[in-house]
């Protein structure tokens, strides 16, 4: 059986997007994504991965603290810290980001707005 691996999270920006381009020239931008824990009101911290035009896009116009909706899939980092200890993270790459707020938009692969009700959340 296939697996299936897509993630959803609503949440805010710890920073702007910060971009930066590959060595063959394909732009990528990361950004941190706090989502709050209902009870505790602690945040779950996630590395969101951008590519392509959208990666352009989030960089020029992503804030700290904007409130986004990501829809992507998630990957397993794991690599060994200068102290030699083994260390591992969650982090996902993001299929889409809708700016939400006053200026919302929901944004593909390409950095285009997708068509209203386009594969629309399911909430």
């Amino acid at each position: 059986m296939a697996g299936y691996n897509q993630i959803t999270l609503l949440g805010n920006t710890g920073n702007d997007a910060e971009m930066q381009f590959t060595p063959d020239g394909k732009p990528v931008a990361k950004f941190p994504l706090a989502v709050s824990k209902k009870k505790d009101g602690e945040a779950q911290w996630f590395t969101i991965t951008v590519w392509d035009r959208l990666a352009e896009v989030c960089s020029e116009h992503l804030r700290k603290g904007q409130q986004v909706l990501v829809v992507g899939r998630v990957e397993l980092d794991q690599w060994t810290g200068a102290d030699s200890v083994p260390r591992s993270r969650l982090a996902v790459t993001a299929n889409t980001v809708t700016f939400l707020g006053a200026k919302s938009g929901r944004l593909g692969q390409d950095g285009e707005p997708e068509p209203a009700g386009a594969d629309s959340p399911p909430f």
